[in-house]
């Protein structure tokens, strides 16, 4: 299983100038299909619903949503990069202080369900 893919959305209906309704969605491609560029373009139709639709690069998927099992933690990659890296610059420099709690600053979210997509939608 090449694993979900995370991808950020936002809800312009209803955020003022200062504030950003931000939406995760962790979506799971299977194992058989090829996961996305980063940069890719994504369009997201009916969420809410129980299958929802997803776009991506011009390709239709549909999906359903599942429980995973146990908790999902979803980090961002750079800035997990960027503590383990002085993390590891501290043991070289220091061996005696490790700090444990670097990485959970790179927390994104966690959650429990994944949208499972479909390419035949």
């Amino acid at each position: 299983d090449k694993g979900p893919f995370t991808m950020e959305t936002e809800d312009s209906s209803e955020k003022s100038n200062d504030e950003e309704d931000v939406e995760y969605v962790l979506l799971d491609f299977g194992s058989d299909a090829r996961l996305p560029d980063e940069d890719c373009e994504l369009q997201f139709e009916d969420l809410d619903s129980s299958n929802p639709k997803v776009r991506v690069d011009g390709q239709d998927y549909t999906g359903s949503y599942e429980d995973t099992h146990g908790s999902t933690l979803v980090f961002c990659r750079d800035m997990l990069a960027n503590t383990l890296q002085k993390d590891m610059d501290g043991v070289v420099a220091s061996s005696h202080h490790r700090r444990a709690t670097g990485p959970v600053a790179s927390l994104v979210c966690t959650t429990t369900k994944r949208l499972r997509l479909d390419g035949s939608g």
